[in-house]
């Protein structure tokens, strides 16, 4: 079984295409000879469970048809078992999602053909992973993610798209549409961010902290970052107006809002979030609670498959790098 995949396919990811796409998939894996087994999730967090059981069968290939959450649960059920190392599993994703950010980083093709010429002819590439820990009713709970963490209004846009598409709403208006609004019932809050034996205490909108560089449906919002660095990129959002919001919202796809005044970089390997009115807490895409948070990096811990890792930098953003990168 070493050798032979299992395919992870969320039937309902984006809007119900990993259902839909399917039979597609299944005749490019042919077509390329992809010797593999396949598992069709039921629910949300099927796939942390099944992806734990499927290791101690003997599977260390695992190929996640669906978005940036389906992704994360296989990454959950990778991390949560003990029987064998992560460094010894292989991830990779045919998108099927809204968002497929965690791929932009790597350039990956969000084609099906090509991302399944991927699972043979992808580079194989060794990234960080990120240990979120927080709050949700009232415990303590921790969550691994593969992508970004986002803290504040990002997480308070994430809760509430989760809504909409619980009612059967989805898509990209859904998601400006709700930002937009959200926007206006959002409030800025002081906060203290510990990173290593850095404090920043401030006012803040929203805070990423996270081991590639989009989220949001491809808002480049942490431009710096490098998923094998072994460091956490931050990008703080301060005390900014809901005009000011509006005014750079752009700015975000591109990587030139680190320009603004108001925006803090920094740079590290431990991350803590306090203050005395929770932040809300999200993780790849998936509204999980509230803060206090932290966030333990562990560095090259498991291997994914990618189409490129050319990780540089826009030279006009290079200056606006935090020091440590």
């Amino acid at each position: 079984m070493k050798h032979t995949w299992m395919i992870v396919v969320n039937p309902q990811a984006g809007n119900g295409k990993g259902l839909k796409k399917w039979p597609v998939i299944q005749d490019y894996l042919d077509k390329m000879q992809v010797v593999y087994d396949s598992f069709f999730t039921e629910y949300p967090g099927h796939a942390i469970g099944k992806s734990s059981e499927f290791i101690k069968q003997g599977y260390r290939k695992f190929a996640v048809v669906g978005g940036d959450g389906s992704l994360n649960e296989v990454v959950n059920g990778i991390f949560i078992q003990k029987e064998v190392p992560t460094s010894e599993m292989l991830l990779a994703n045919i998108p099927v999602g809204n968002g497929n950010d965690w791929g932009k980083t790597y350039s990956n093709p969000v084609s099906i053909e090509q991302s399944v010429e991927l699972l043979i002819h992808g580079k194989k590439f060794r990234q960080d992973i990120g240990k979120l820990t927080y709050f949700s009713d009232g415990k303590s709970k921790y969550k691994y993610f593969i992508n970004i963490a986002g803290f504040g209004f990002d997480a308070l846009v994430v809760r509430d798209v989760q809504k909409a598409k619980e009612k059967g709403r989805s898509g990209t208006f859904i998601y400006f549409l709700t930002l937009l609004l959200d926007l206006f019932k959002s409030r800025n809050k002081e906060a203290i961010v510990i990173l290593d034996d850095h404090t920043d205490k401030a006012r803040l909108l929203s805070i990423a902290a996270g081991i590639c560089k989009y989220n949001g449906g491809g808002m480049m919002i942490l431009p710096f970052s490098k998923p094998d660095s072994a460091y956490l990129d931050i990008t703080m959002i301060g005390d900014l107006s809901k005009w000011g919001v509006i005014k750079n919202v752009l700015r975000l796809f591109n990587g030139s809002f680190v320009k603004i005044s108001k925006v803090i970089l920094r740079c590290g390997r431990h991350f803590k979030l306090q203050s005395d009115i929770p932040f809300l807490v999200e993780a790849d895409g998936e509204f999980l609670g509230e803060s206090p948070a932290e966030i333990e990096l562990i560095p090259a811990s498991l291997n994914v498959l990618v189409n490129s890792t050319n990780f540089e930098v826009n030279p006009k953003l290079k200056k606006y790098a935090p020091s440590t990168i």
